[in-house]
């Protein structure tokens, strides 16, 4: 399925989609090497570059998501009910693929692209260190994009990319902002920041 993944990403023309194609066939990633890859460190071990490894770290997960949502399913709103927080999904354990921000409320939400589960966090602070130092938090966003930025902390070196819901263009739909974001994990990965350090 990854090399499938792999030919829809290069033929948008990304890139490290299209190093990582050519691995592939040439067998320096071969089938074994990819079933391996479910752990970060055997993705982290892969002499391929930071890029690539992002895109990595974004495909794998891909694969497995009919399967966690399908065990997410009865546990989703019993967390939105119970208003339970964290900086992992609650169901799965996964670093929260972004957050969400509504100008009404005085927390945000976080989202689990694995298994489709929101759950909250404080709306300032880090998401993963806690640290609240504004000496230390910043945003980096791309001009013209009000919607979307990066919420990023100094301490750990960690960023959330964040949904701002009443500056969207078009209606949210949650299993699509990944993609929609990809160009902002990128952007942390040339800026030095990385997603769940901390």
């Amino acid at each position: 399925m990854l090399p499938r993944l792999l030919n829809v990403c290069a033929d948008s023309g990304e890139a490290s989609a299209i190093a990582l194609l050519a691995r592939v066939r040439k067998g320096k990633l071969t089938d074994d090497t990819m079933r391996g890859l479910l752990t970060e460190q055997a993705v982290e071990a892969l002499p391929v570059t930071g890029q690539e490894k992002t895109l990595l770290y974004y495909l794998i997960p891909m694969m497995l998501r009919p399967f966690y949502r399908q065990m997410a399913g009865p546990f989703r709103q019993q967390i939105i009910d119970r208003e339970v927080e964290g900086n992992l999904c609650p169901v799965c354990g996964s670093r929260p693929a972004f957050s969400i921000l509504r100008a009404e409320s005085d927390r945000r939400r976080l989202y689990c692209d694995l298994c489709q589960t929101e759950w909250f966090h404080a709306r300032l602070g880090c998401v993963y260190c806690g640290n609240d130092d504004p000496t230390l938090l910043g945003v980096l966003q791309v001009p013209g994009e009000e919607h979307c930025r990066l919420d990023v902390c100094n301490g750990c070196h960690g960023y959330v990319k964040t949904i701002l819901v009443e500056k969207m263009p078009r209606p949210l739909y949650l299993p699509l902002e990944s993609a929609a974001t990809l160009h902002l994990d990128f952007i942390a990965d040339r800026e030095g920041f990385l997603s769940g350090t901390g």
